[in-house]
């Protein structure tokens, strides 16, 4: 499934931070109510294709990431019961964008990489 991205409109200061905050505070509840955040930095080269397709693929892949670990932490990960025991990610994509280095001089970053927090919770609540 192809997902969308924020491409050509642009969100205003305030709604973003709107939804920053939003995140800050889920966030926040989720280590109070005791999981364990994790930080995973996915890195992905020679993607061949346009910026979205190579969205799309780090977005798939990170998927099956999430997919193998759940599967892996969840006896039964659609069962009702189990559901609390899934891990969460939550992440964004770090596309290549000019950066200021040493002495002045600007550099393309190349690399294409999803940067994702990841929350885990033991099974007995710890």
């Amino acid at each position: 499934m192809p997902y969308r991205y924020n491409g050509d409109t642009w969100l205003d200061q305030e709604t973003r931070k709107l939804i920053i905050d939003g995140y800050a505070e889920m966030i926040k509840k989720h280590v109070d109510d005791g999981w364990k955040p994790n930080y995973v930095n996915f890195m992905f080269n020679h993607i061949p294709g346009c910026a979205v397709t190579k969205m799309d693929a780090m977005s798939a892949e990170v998927n099956r990431v999430h997919n193998i670990l759940t599967r892996n932490i969840v006896k039964r990960p659609k069962a009702k019961l189990w559901c609390h025991l899934r891990p969460i990610f939550i992440g964004c994509h770090d596309l290549p964008v000019w950066k200021q280095i040493w002495r002045g001089r600007k550099a393309l970053d190349h690399g294409f990489h999803r940067a994702v927090a990841c929350f885990l919770r033991s099974r007995d609540g710890e």
